[in-house]
């Protein structure tokens, strides 16, 4: 095909998109809509495999209690700056944390830990009672 008729396309496409817009956007929900539930499945189904793909490589265990039950874990930034990486990947969705967490090349600022040794930490400035209790007990054993 010669230069000039591709460009001619091109610029035609262009166009045709700026002066067609509500209708695309006709299109795109008509598709949204008739394949809604399929895509739903799929992006749950894309979503609980990385999720299970953070846990293998992190571990299926709490590592401050050892909880198992996989509904219970979470992502722990050790750092303490969930918050920032939320709002630096500009979404709040545990799959696109751990996508993130991913493309990075799952450093070692992260770990798992259950949800309740999680909030723990955040309102026990940064210690789990468990940690505290284990303290207790090294204690007790050592004196």
């Amino acid at each position: 095909m010669k230069p000039e008729v591709k460009e001619y396309q091109k610029n035609y496409l262009k166009k045709w998109k700026e002066t067609n817009k509500d209708k695309i956007r006709g299109y795109q929900i008509k598709s949204f809509n008739k394949h809604r539930v399929k895509n739903y499945a799929n992006s749950r189904q894309w979503a609980k495999n990385l999720w299970n793909e953070y846990l293998d490589h992190y571990g299926k265990l709490c590592a401050c209690c050892g909880e198992q039950e996989i509904r219970f874990l979470t992502i722990e930034h050790l750092n303490g700056d969930g918050h920032l990486h939320r709002k630096q990947i500009k979404c709040r969705s545990k799959a696109m944390q751990i996508l993130d967490i991913k493309r990075r090349g799952w450093p070692s600022e992260y770990t798992v830990l259950c949800f309740n040794c999680n909030c723990a930490k955040d309102k026990n400035g940064d210690i789990c009672p468990h940690e505290d209790a284990r303290k207790r007990v090294f204690n007790v054993i050592a004196a």
